[in-house]
């Protein structure tokens, strides 16, 4: 008659494994807990990068509908505006809702507040914004805060 064997993990096996799964979860950790900061900084960086686009585009368009007063309106393809149009000083888009916020999407965790000639784009400690220009020698500015950096 055969005997059946049973074969599996020693102890010490199991032990040794525990302790390696141990060490590389110690060394990889602090890579993958900076993933938030570094995912958090990508996305100021797209809206940074949304405003840089739509602010350029608004102002080539004020150019060549010559719209380039102080509070004057340039027609651009937007569903936010209802009318189709955006406020603008100067050929470009105003700090206002109908002006870079009509013409920017963002992720719904970000708020914009708007106050004075500046929009903000934030999300806690990060925060992205943009200051419509107050003359015809200036042009629009878009800032990001140094706390969105990992």
């Amino acid at each position: 008659m055969k005997r059946s064997q049973q074969q599996g993990f020693t102890l010490i096996e199991l032990i040794v494994v525990i302790v390696i799964l141990g060490i590389l979860a110690v060394t990889a950790a602090p890579r993958f807990i900076d993933v938030q900061d570094e995912a958090e900084l990508s996305v100021a960086k797209a809206i940074e990068g949304s405003i840089v686009s739509a602010v350029n585009m608004v102002h080539a368009k004020a150019l060549v509908q010559n719209t380039l007063g102080n509070n004057a309106e340039t027609a651009v393809a937007t569903t936010v505006v209802a009318d189709g149009h955006v406020d603008t000083d100067y050929g470009y888009p105003e700090s206002t809702a109908q002006g870079i916020g009509a013409i920017i999407d963002i992720p719904s965790d970000w708020s914009i507040a708007y106050s004075g000639n500046t929009a903000t784009f934030s999300k806690g400690d990060c925060s992205v914004v943009y200051t419509q220009p107050t003359s015809t020698a200036e042009v629009g500015r878009i800032t990001t805060s140094a706390e969105c950096d990992p």
